[in-house]
């Protein structure tokens, strides 16, 4: 509702958001209050969280521990480490290359778009777009029910024009991911 209120005043093509639960909840609020015609609203699998595979369910330590090995691959540059069952960051960029590339497609005339993801699958997305070292992207703030703000031209395109913005959130409500799951010597 916060977001809604906070960017009601502007004008979007299209509100998409991932298949799970709470985006496609936050991609309605947003939707319900925009004056004039509504924006289209689509639904993008492409957009989901990452898919941790096993490490969902596990307890915490162990989760960390696992985790932490797979970023640590990741921040190496090794692409197609994963968890067990879980997605490599391969599969994931692919993956997020193909929901860009269709919010772009069903933007053909321009426009702004809100997408409503997770912050993993956002930090992976500006590790590649934006041309970051994986480490450097993971360490982005990236608080739940932040604003990204991205210019992404027809072309493909990005730059990061206000990343992590919660100005829109009362403090108390401003959560922050921890962005160090591990412990190096892990590695």
């Amino acid at each position: 509702e916060l977001l809604g209120n906070a960017v009601r005043d502007q004008t979007f093509a299209l509100i998409a958001s991932s298949s799970l639960l709470r985006a496609k909840q936050t991609a309605e609020a947003v939707h319900r209050v925009q004056r004039g015609k509504p924006p289209a609203r689509l639904v993008l699998p492409e957009l989901d969280e990452i898919d941790f595979g096993e490490v969902d369910g596990m307890d915490v330590s162990r989760a960390r521990a696992t985790m932490g090995r797979v970023y640590m691959q990741w921040i190496a540059g090794v692409k197609d480490a994963r968890a067990p069952g879980g997605e490599s960051f391969r599969e994931i960029e692919g993956r997020c290359r193909e929901g860009v590339g269709k919010l772009i497609a069903a933007c053909d005339d321009g426009g702004a778009v809100v997408a409503v993801t997770h912050s993993a699958l956002i930090r992976c997305y500006l590790a590649v777009s934006l041309d970051l070292p994986y480490a450097k992207a993971k360490a982005l703030s990236q608080p739940n029910c932040c604003v990204n703000i991205l210019d992404v031209t027809a072309g493909g395109h990005v730059e990061g024009v206000r990343l992590g913005d919660t100005r829109h959130l009362p403090p108390e409500l401003v959560t922050v991911t921890p962005h160090r799951y591990w412990d190096e010597s892990m590695a």
